[in-house]
């Protein structure tokens, strides 16, 4: 199975969590990781790299992303999510039939291998249905027939390539600014519409959804958003997810907890913590002395 993630260097880290749970969770085939980044430094090359084993290969591509400088931006999604529109790029990528791609701050907990051997039949793109009320509202502004989320796809590799998308996507950004609240994904929705499978939302299942759905039914968690695992005074109020990832971090031999020394440490996650605490004090006798 193929795969495709995205980052920067300041990500990275967070991202060795997602390649060991999919490593965990799919011992039954062969894994390869397509990385596609502006720039990493040797030292981060090598723990990744380190994540390798027999049936694990993970192949590191940069490229100038000066191209996407002047494209739009905004709070929660900055220039690198548009680095997944260079996948036509990858040397020799067109030998692949499909390839998957996941977004960094996702979790792999049960295998998903039985997509190795689907076929994407005349559609360019499997992803899940994005979320009812924002699918009315992007697909009435974007005038498409659907809407989904972008952070999970199968791609059929040749057909993304022949039919242009990444291309045409970008073209679309660039000269509708104004349309666009998801950046890229908003392109995608226009360039391929009526060209998606809906998949399983078990492959692409947002944290804040999980009391809805027990574990065992999904493949996929997505931290979409601004709470991530990693922020740590979000714990109290996702303890179940943060659990769950936590546990999983610390069984991989290089993955977060074990060399984020230079960002985060036990004694910043209950500094946090105390953060969390001692904010929403302060809001709460803010407002009472308002009330006085």
């Amino acid at each position: 199975m193929d795969f495709l993630i995205c980052f920067n260097e300041w990500f990275y880290k967070y991202w060795l969590t997602l390649i060991y749970s999919v490593i965990k969770n799919n011992k039954n085939v062969k894994c390869n990781f397509h990385i596609i980044t502006d720039s990493l430094s040797e030292n981060a090359k090598k723990n990744i790299k380190r994540l390798e084993n027999a049936s694990t290969w993970i192949f590191i591509h940069e490229f100038d992303i000066s191209e996407f400088e002047n494209l739009k931006t905004c709070v929660h999604l900055n220039k690198y999510v548009y680095l997944r529109l260079m996948l036509d790029k990858i040397p020799n990528i067109n030998k692949l039939s499909k390839i998957i791609y996941l977004d960094s701050d996702m979790l792999c907990i049960k295998p998903i291998e039985d997509l190795k051997d689907i076929s994407l039949g005349d559609c360019i793109v499997w992803a899940m249905w994005s979320k009812p009320d924002e699918n009315i509202e992007r697909k009435t502004t974007l005038n498409t027939s659907n809407y989904f989320n972008s952070w999970f796809m199968i791609i059929d590799v040749n057909k993304w390539i022949d039919f242009w998308v990444s291309e045409k996507t970008l073209s679309f950004i660039e000269k509708n600014p104004k349309l666009l609240q998801f950046l890229d994904q908003d392109g995608l929705n226009v360039v391929l519409d009526k060209k998606v499978h809906f998949l399983d939302v078990k492959y692409n299942y947002p944290y804040h959804n999980l009391k809805n759905m027990s574990y065992s039914d999904i493949c996929v968690i997505h931290y979409a958003w601004n709470i991530k695992p990693w922020n740590c005074y979000y714990y109290l109020r996702w303890w179940v997810v943060y659990t769950y990832y936590y546990s999983l971090a610390n069984k991989s031999p290089f993955a977060l907890l074990k060399i984020l020394s230079q960002s985060i440490s036990f004694v910043i996650m209950k500094s946090d913590l105390l953060q969390y605490a001692v904010r929403h004090v302060f809001l709460f006798l803010k407002a009472r002395k308002k009330q006085s």
